[in-house]
């Protein structure tokens, strides 16, 4: 297939039958724009706010931080209430939140300039004393603010109304507002009060049609016209008279709404209007919104299929491939193809491509994913190219649907149960299908060949951690592909790659559940202790992944040395213990215990010799027994910091801090008390009589007290009182955990301090002598210079020197040949105790900087 295709870029995407059937049916496909009637409304005369686009990121509003509360069930008593009782801990105003059915009333009532019940307007005198203190812009749109965030919008929207009939510069107050309206999710407020500004002759800037569109974008599911809306304001941006040149930006917000909200025709309509050329045409940004939206629309569509269509879901899913290929190809026709007008790639339309594939039903799509990433950033093939099984994909999809919730849509075939007469005839006939023509089937056989090597001005990009998430996911659901994503790991992340990835916590996770369907628990247990303690990324949902791989590996004869080492590695990388991580060791354990047979080629038990073992009853029970001490003994750390958080660190909702916010998830009570309770079960059936006779007396003692402690855990009462509280450490636990961190990080600052100093000696020294440094040699004459020497000084006669006359001279004075090579007979016993004192002060092994000793 040939990437060079005639004609505009994205309306080439049009050419699908399909695609033209269903914007013919809409009346969308035309290429030019109809303006609604609103968009040719005159403006004020009144000086446009160009001085203010400049900083009106500045003076914009400073939304606090989020803080997710449920609304009020009682009535609305306005917003001056409703904000005093729902500040945060810092003092801001929450205004992400969604409004309640009353604030958007009474939201709708201020945007339409109506008086609320219960609350007197502030009068124009006021607003007027007020405004004269207010004619800079930038203090007005601050006054403004301040009054939204103490809650009294009505007085704001008043404020700025009265600025607007004395002329003042209000673009970034009446920004503000909108900005408020649309944080609060009411859309339809926003809107009317955008129409409102409009007609008091404010026209709307760059940054106003910003705030609509993304507004319009994150409103609510199922908000009526939402779309069409949005379309009259982005429309309103090509009007003769909008003083905002139309630009890429507000294409793409306008995209994303209908990305957002699942309106593909109104998408494809605004993206065949796209030129090819100019501050309009489309960019990566645009590329990956239509990408994003070709996959959500297929999902949308897949949930109200029901689960006995698995062919359609197959054939639905072949088509979302298929129409995010044709954009792929405008994507690298525009990237390697264009000469007069190229589009340099990014990851975020290559990992919106490598989403949209994963959604594929077929093994070829999975493995397109490497000849995509191999075509943008270079990362070799690994995997072999599969064949295409049509059994394979149905079963896939079938498994998803088992996964699919029950109260989903097209869960339940009862919904499609027609109506029928006494004779079993329909009451009303079921509207057929229009006849959809079937399309030519297209090849994209060479749709991700690569194409930077044998270009001059095409570059590799740089893979992040979103791309190597995303090969992992391929080779998770790629039919045999376990393999191929433990090679793609060791690439991407080994030392010597120049393009190395740093992995973060959701590379591991990925690659941990890869591991976990290969039960591969050494290679679990080598990336924990090799790569992620030492990059201090190990935390308690960490192992609790890495233990299940364990879980999984149960036949493996060396499956409890490495949830030993999993266990031993968490009690020295986390603060408190994972109570999901102690419970995949106890269930492997106890599944371990309930197969004796599996004990025979255990490794890590210590049977020692004793008892006469030669019946098989009692050679299982001793390996049962050693089993379980063996467990016992590797949970006695981590349940001793558990018992000492539960017993003396802080309980409920404490203040935040540094601690709370930075080593990671707490564990509740509830979950620490179940760890608790099992454990106690094992220690309790340890010491049962048929087991007395391979447990000494040591052990058993310490096993009675373990086992009175743990009671405590059993009870109800007890129980009751931790459910829903977190389990916090002791500040003796964060102590002694910091100072373990400090060692593990390495050597202190102090060390780094004396070779920044060595080095600032080095500097500040001649360049012959700062040259002997670094080569760690002494600077020897050559024999010219001994030559030359000699003729100057003839009387001088060569003389041994003590040792304490050569340390003095200067280490910039140069010595004959035999000179020196005598005092290197002397030196070594005397230098070498200089050194080692040296050494000792500065706590660190000195290095060998030549002969002689500055």
């Amino acid at each position: 297939m040939s990437i060079q295709l005639p004609g505009s870029v994205l309306s080439r995407t049009l050419r699908s039958r399909l695609i033209q059937q269903r914007l013919a049916n809409t009346g969308a496909y035309r290429l030019g724009r109809s303006l609604p009637s609103s968009a040719s409304r005159s403006y004020s005369t009144e000086a446009t706010e160009d001085t203010l686009a400049d900083h009106e990121q500045e003076t914009s509003l400073k939304l606090p931080p989020k803080v997710e509360t449920n609304a009020s069930p009682e009535p609305w008593k306005g917003h001056k209430e409703h904000f005093a009782s729902n500040r945060n801990s810092n003092g801001g105003m929450s205004w992400s939140q969604s409004a309640s059915k009353a604030e958007r009333a009474s939201l709708m009532a201020i945007a339409s300039n109506s008086k609320l019940d219960g609350e007197d307007p502030t009068s124009r005198k006021t607003l007027e004393l007020e405004l004269k203190w207010l004619a800079d812009p930038r203090a007005l749109a601050d006054r403004v603010a301040r009054i939204l965030q103490s809650g009294d919008v009505a007085k704001a929207a008043a404020l700025v109304r009265q600025a607007q009939r004395e002329g003042l510069s209000c673009g970034v107050a009446w920004n503000n507002l909108l900005q408020y309206f649309m944080d609060r999710q009411c859309s339809k407020a926003a809107f009317k009060l955008y129409n409102d500004m409009k007609k008091r002759g404010r026209a709307p800037n760059s940054r106003t049609y910003t705030i609509m569109l993304t507004g319009f974008r994150k409103a609510a599911e199922g908000t009526p016209n939402v779309v069409q809306d949005a379309l009259r304001v982005y429309r309103s941006i090509f009007a003769e008279n909008s003083p905002v040149k139309p630009d890429i930006i507000h294409t793409n917000a306008m995209l994303s709404v209908c990305q957002r909200h699942g309106d593909m025709d109104t998408l494809w309509r605004i993206a065949g209007e796209l030129p090819e050329e100019g501050p309009q045409s489309p960019d990566m940004v645009t590329y990956s919104t239509i990408l994003t939206a070709i996959q959500f629309a297929a999902q949308n569509d897949i949930l109200k299929m029901d689960r006995s269509e698995i062919e359609k879901i197959v054939a639905r899913k072949s088509q979302m491939v298929t129409e995010g290929k044709r954009i792929w190809a405008d994507v690298v026709y525009r990237w390697a193809k264009d000469k007069v007008n190229p589009l340099p790639i990014d990851n975020n339309v290559v990992g919106s491509m490598a989403s949209l594939l994963l959604q594929g039903a077929n093994d070829r799509d999975f493995y397109d994913i490497f000849a995509l990433y191999n075509q943008a950033t270079g990362t070799p093939i690994f995997g072999k190219l599969p064949e295409n099984n049509v059994k394979i994909a149905h079963r896939r999809v079938w498994r998803e649907l088992e996964r699919r919730p029950k109260t989903a849509p097209g869960s339940s075939v009862e919904d499609d149960v027609p109506f029928v007469d006494q004779d079993n005839n329909l009451l009303k006939r079921a509207k057929k299908e229009a006849p959809v023509e079937e399309e030519e089937e297209e090849k994209f056989d060479s749709l991700f060949d690569p194409m930077v090597p044998g270009s001059e001005n095409l570059s590799y990009l740089q893979p992040n951690n979103k791309d190597l998430t995303m090969i992992l996911e391929a080779c998770f659901k790629l039919t045999q592909g376990a393999s191929t994503g433990s090679v793609y790991w060791d690439h991407l992340t080994k030392p010597e790659n120049p393009t190395r990835i740093e992995p973060d916590n959701l590379s591991y996770m990925e690659y941990f559940r890869l591991l976990r369907l290969t039960r591969s628990s050494h290679t679990a247990t080598r990336v924990m202790r090799e790569q992620m303690v030492p990059a201090g990324r190990a935390k308690g949902k960490a192992f609790h992944v890495a233990l299940s791989c364990c879980r999984r590996d149960r036949k493996n004869r060396k499956v409890l040395l490495h949830a030993n080492e999993l266990l031993d590695l968490m009690n020295e990388s986390c603060l408190l213990p994972d109570p999901r991580s102690l419970g995949n060791y106890l269930e492997l354990v106890q599944r371990l215990c309930d197969n004796p047979h599996s004990l025979m080629y255990l490794l890590g038990l210590d049977m020692d010799t004793g008892r006469d073992t030669r019946t098989l009853q009692t050679l299982g029970k001793k390996l049962q027994t050693k089993l379980r001490l063996c467990a016992l003994a590797t949970l006695r750390p981590h349940i001793a910091k558990l018992h000492e958080a539960m017993e003396n660190g802080q309980s409920g909702a404490a203040r935040k801090g540094r601690w709370d916010t930075d080593l990671g998830e707490l564990a509740m009570g509830e979950d620490c008390a179940r760890i608790m309770a099992w454990v106690r079960l094992i220690t309790d059936e340890t010491l049962k009589t048929e087991f007395a006779l391979f447990v000494t007396k040591e052990e058993r003692k310490i096993l009675q007290s373990e086992s009175n402690m743990l009671k405590k855990y059993s009870d109800q009462a007890t129980i009751q009182k931790l459910t829903g509280k977190p389990v916090k450490p002791t500040v003796e636990q964060r102590n002694e955990f910091k100072l373990r961190q400090l060692e593990l990080r390495g050597p202190p600052k102090s060390e780094k301090r004396v070779s920044e100093t060595l080095q600032e000696q080095v500097a500040e020294q001649p360049e012959e002598q700062a040259t002997n440094y670094a080569t760690e040699e002494v600077a020897r004459p050559t024999e010219e210079q001994v030559a030359e020497q000699a003729q100057e000084k003839p009387q001088e006669k060569p003389q041994e020197k003590p040792q304490e006359q050569a340390a003095e001279e200067p280490q910039g004075t140069e010595k004959p040949t035999h000179e020196v090579a005598e005092l290197r007979k002397e030196q070594p016993a005397i230098q070498s105790e200089e050194v080692a004192g040296h050494a000792q002060e500065q706590a660190e092994p000195a290095s060998p900087l030549g002969e002689t000793k500055s």
